[in-house]
């Protein structure tokens, strides 16, 4: 990647959720017309004179161009936690992105960025037949973007772009739609209304696609020092394709640094709206920090906690499960210099239903390289039967236990070499009795690089 939300008596702060849904409805009334005048709006004010824009200094127009290569191998291995079946798979995944910013004014730019990949199986199981890798070419980003206009402060942004938070909790993809960005001070605040796929993505594709999860954002952030931050947001994520379907999630969030040698975080989130004739009432949270040592290596010591509620009766109208957006990711990093999945590499589950404990411990043999060991311990919520919610492993639970198991990551970076990044990352899930019994252990690796030029 390039970078240049049936109202509940039980329910409080139920008048944010109906104040966003009423937002949304306004906002898709008349969007057609909308969209067009206000596109004619940024292309009229891209070919404006400068020199009417207050504060405008004098101005070249110019490109900038940026590209990276990117090539990883990923195995996996024991899926379905049956060592009986030989699921394995290897893929070799090289990727060639490049990205174009072109400067026309001051305050007025476009950016596009395209990616060209395919992958390549290597090897695979004989449970399982070689998956079909097509060649693709896609467009990651296109975008206007305008600054300080009309006045000061405020940043417009029209196209698809790139949707992304420090841990990747709330989302991590690519969006089509209409963001605002303010910013004065301590203070700042983003608005956007967006979809997911307008347009094709995979410019090489013919297969249809369904555009049908609409993304309705507010998030506003207060920064009093430079080391620690503290933000409130709330998304209403409207999914076309099913009926009565309106999720919103409400949430606080703070990070930074205490004390020079302490950082941490802090997300507590709460998921209102209904699903498919379901209302929704759950509570996530996720609690942790990571402590530097000022000796050798510079070892770093992290904790944290992680939770999603569960639905504990599934006979009432009311689901009490917690569910993330859809669209994040969970990646980040305590004290190196390389991301890892937050809940783990080879389970990898939404924060739905679950209780997860992490423990790390880290190093860092130089500056710009580092060696992560972390360790994580997983249990349900509720016990309940079937699949974790957007879990890699494919296994069921049997609803009988609590204990899913544990699991352990080695996590390697290296970035001593200017635009150079490598990386690999190695995870083991080791099932619980919530498992059927006779469940395996699995695995995952991935290591690749990355070229900047």
């Amino acid at each position: 990647m390039i970078s240049f939300l049936k109202k509940q008596a039980i329910s409080p702060g139920f008048s944010v959720v109906d104040g966003l849904m009423a937002w949304k409805k306004r906002i898709s009334t008349g969007r057609r017309t909308a969209f067009f005048v206000f596109f004619s709006v940024i292309i009229g004010a891209a070919f404006m004179n400068p020199a009417a824009h207050a504060g405008d200094k004098k101005h070249e127009s110019k490109f900038k161009v940026k590209a990276a290569l990117e090539s990883k191998i990923d195995i996996q291995n024991n899926r379905d936690l049956d060592s009986g079946r030989d699921d394995s798979l290897s893929v070799l995944d090289p990727e060639l992105s490049v990205g174009i910013l072109y400067r026309a004014t001051n305050y007025f730019e476009i950016f596009s960025e395209i990616e060209a990949s395919r992958k390549f199986t290597l090897a695979h199981g004989d449970d399982i037949s070689s998956p079909s890798h097509d060649r693709e070419l896609n467009l990651k980003q296109i975008y206007f973007n305008l600054e300080d206009w009309p006045f000061d402060n405020l940043d417009i942004r029209l196209g698809r772009q790139e949707f992304e938070d420090e841990r990747e909790w709330l989302y991590d993809e690519e969006l089509d739609g209409l963001r605002l960005f303010y910013e004065r001070g301590v203070w700042s605040a983003e608005l956007s209304a967006s979809r997911l796929s307008t347009f094709r993505k995979n410019l090489l594709s013919d297969d249809d696609f369904d555009a049908h999860l609409n993304y309705y954002m507010a998030y506003g952030s207060y920064k009093p020092q430079k080391h620690y931050e503290f933000n409130a947001y709330a998304i209403l994520i409207d999914d076309l394709s099913k009926a009565s379907t309106e999720q919103v999630l409400l949430g606080l969030r703070s990070r930074g640094t205490l004390l020079d040698a302490l950082d941490y975080w802090a997300e507590l989130a709460t998921v209102r709206g209904r699903d498919e004739g379901m209302d929704l009432c759950g509570y996530g949270l996720d609690l942790g920090a990571t402590y530097r040592l000022p000796t050798v290596f510079s070892p770093s010591l992290s904790l944290a906690y992680a939770f999603g509620s569960g639905d504990g009766n599934t006979d009432d109208s009311l689901d009490r499960s917690f569910r993330q957006t859809g669209i994040q990711d969970n990646t980040g990093r305590f004290n190196g210099v390389e991301d890892f999945q937050l809940y783990g590499e080879t389970l990898d589950p939404e924060l739905s239903n679950i209780h997860i404990i992490t423990a790390g411990l880290g190093i860092r043999p130089t500056e710009n390289s580092s060696l992560d060991l972390i360790y994580h311990h997983y249990r349900q919520d509720t016990a309940r039967e079937g699949r974790l919610r957007n879990a890699w492993i494919r296994n069921k639970t049997l609803g009988e236990s609590h204990d899913l198991g544990q699991g352990l990551d080695i996590i390697a970076g290296y970035r001593e070499i200017k635009n150079l990044q490598l990386y690999a990352r190695y995870g083991l899930f080791f099932p619980g009795d919530a498992f059927p019994d006779g469940a395996d252990t699995a695995s995952s690796f991935q290591a690749g690089f990355k070229y900047k030029f």
